[in-house]
């Protein structure tokens, strides 16, 4: 960025007469900047909550924009364009989701050194506010439309800030609390012309256009309009500094990108480039050939791209929001083994994968779960069961088959367990139990009672001992766990001790065969004994 235009990115202490107000100030105007789309009044346990952000409008344009910016285009017949957040997603997404809509000013003067200040005022009137919290026990996403998407940046920045924060009273350690709440269940972001990056030259233009349209700015005033054109072209270091801690908020969030495929003018500039709109996707984006920066977020009919894949990317959310277990960089016949288990699950509801320690139980049933878990409609990883309460296990389970808060402070009563029992029956469902005693398995097998009346739905249990779970499980549920054959043991052992060889180094080979020969096929073994420095030392490895 050029030295002069850093200048004109400035604070400035004196603001000119012909200039708006920073939209700080207008957000006064905006009395009520959520709108309740679907369904009024809330729900108390939503599946999902979507939360709809608007671009930049004129002044005028502000008490509309929620909803204009979210309808279709009018229909070649002459039809009037539909409001498809309403009138769409509910029918294609069912109808136990929330939709929200928000209005806030976006000012295009203050856009550059008032988005922070948006942010904070969602935080309060939207995210603490405790009309709305019983909609953050479930995945919730955001969508943003142009500058829409730099406010929802900002929003996530400052909730991650807010929950931070120490608490004096007991008013704002429940504020503290639904802040925490909405982070936690944060899915999924869809940007739709986000200007990351900022916007094209033609970009600046069009909204200095906008503005003379409408008297927000001066046509004969050349210093103000070069000022203007500064501030919407480039991004100044406070707007490149919300990108950057954005990115560094939450690492498992989904986050998707909508790119503009025309100008808005023929012989024009786009006016978000695709590196630009791109730039913070972590997952697909896509390029919409027939829409502009205006029409990007107005798919003409239910089946368009901008439509379609908007909805495919809400129904990831409905599956499971939680991050996957994570597995071991070095995999030996992994995959393997948990094709052959997953071949078992077709035959038997429940199985139990048994074996004594350190032989892989658990990384088996995380590769199985890495694998097949997209093939269920809702899946859940219980993981080191007992080292928690049956209470929390539950309200696990509630959390990622039923949509619920995972610490709501609530007793899990017989209603709660009806639900959970109705989702195994009624759905296709994943559940894996992991390292299960005793003391635990009589309480499991009254929530997961779906035995019989649903051959779809799947448990896996990792126990030591098969004892514990043959008065519970169908004797044909038994995996037993094998050891590794020389070959994979070695293979596992060298992957380890020579860091992602495939062949034992020369000179080393009988020394490598003893170590194995001596692990017998344990996987934990041949894992502590390749890291190991003294191991490491023998083999050169310093």
């Amino acid at each position: 960025m050029k030295r002069k235009e850093k200048v004109l990115l400035g604070t400035k202490k004196k603001r000119r007469r012909d200039v708006a107000p920073p939209s700080s100030r207008a957000l006064r105007s905006v009395i009520n900047p959520v709108h309740v789309v679907y369904p009024n009044p809330i729900l108390t346990h939503p599946k999902l909550v979507i939360i709809f952000f608007h671009g930049i409008v004129s002044k005028k344009d502000i008490a509309k924009a929620w909803k204009e910016t979210w309808t279709s285009t009018t229909h070649i017949n002459g039809e009037e364009p539909t409001f498809w957040i309403k009138e769409w997603l509910v029918e294609d997404m069912g109808e136990n989701i929330q939709i929200l809509s928000l209005s806030y000013d976006t000012n295009i003067y203050g856009v550059n050194g008032d988005v922070t200040d948006i942010g904070k005022n969602l935080v309060q009137s939207l995210v603490v506010n405790r009309s709305y919290e019983n909609l953050w026990c479930a995945p919730i996403v955001l969508v943003g439309h142009s500058f829409g998407g730099l406010i929802i940046k900002s929003l996530v920045v400052e909730i991650q800030r807010y929950m931070n924060q120490k608490t004096s009273n007991d008013i704002e350690s429940a504020m503290n609390a639904r802040s925490k709440d909405f982070y936690d269940n944060l899915t999924e972001v869809i940007f739709y012309g986000a200007p990351h990056e900022g916007g094209t030259k033609t970009f600046s233009m069009y909204f200095v256009e906008i503005c003379q349209e409408v008297g927000l700015l001066n046509k004969t005033h050349s210093i103000t309009q070069q000022s203007f054109l500064q501030n919407v072209q480039v991004l100044d270091q406070k707007m490149e500094q919300l990108s950057v801690d954005f990115d560094q908020t939450k690492e498992n969030l989904n986050i998707y990108a909508f790119v503009e495929g025309q100008p808005i003018n023929q012989n024009e500039e786009i006016l978000v480039s695709p590196a630009s709109a791109q730039r913070l996707s972590r997952n697909n984006y896509y390029k919409i050939e027939d829409a502009n920066h205006l029409t990007i977020c107005k798919p003409p009919t239910r089946d368009h791209i901008s439509y379609s894949k908007l909805v495919d990317c809400l129904k990831i959310c409905l599956k499971n929001p939680r991050q996957l277990p994570s597995l071991p960089s070095w995999q030996v016949s992994l995959e393997e083994k948990a094709k052959d288990t997953h071949k078992l699950l077709q035959k038997v509801s429940i199985i139990g994968l048994v074996g004594m320690g350190g032989i892989g139980k658990t990384t088996l049933s995380k590769k199985i779960y890495h694998l097949f878990h997209e093939q269920y409609d809702k899946f859940s990883f219980l993981e080191d069961v007992k080292s928690k309460t049956i209470e929390d296990l539950k309200k696990q389970l509630l959390q990622d088959l039923c949509g619920r808060k995972k610490y709501c402070g609530e007793i899990i009563n017989g209603d709660d367990l009806k639900c959970i029992e109705e989702t195994m029956i009624s759905k296709k469902v994943l559940v894996v139990i992991d390292d299960v005693d005793e003391k635990l398995i009589n309480d499991l097998s009254k929530v997961l009672t779906f035995q019989g009346k649903n051959r779809k739905s799947n448990v896996i249990m990792t126990c030591r001992n098969w004892g514990i779970l043959e008065d519970h499980l169908d004797p044909n549920g038994k995996f037993e766990m094998p050891y590794l054959n020389k070959k994979q043991a070695t293979k596992l052992f060298i992957l380890h001790a020579f860091q992602n060889t495939k062949q034992v180094e020369k000179g080393f080979e009988k020394i490598v065969e003893e170590i194995v020969e001596a692990c017998a096929g344990l996987p934990l073994s041949l894992e502590v004994m390749g890291g190991l420095k003294t191991t490491r030392f023998i083999m050169g490895r310093k």
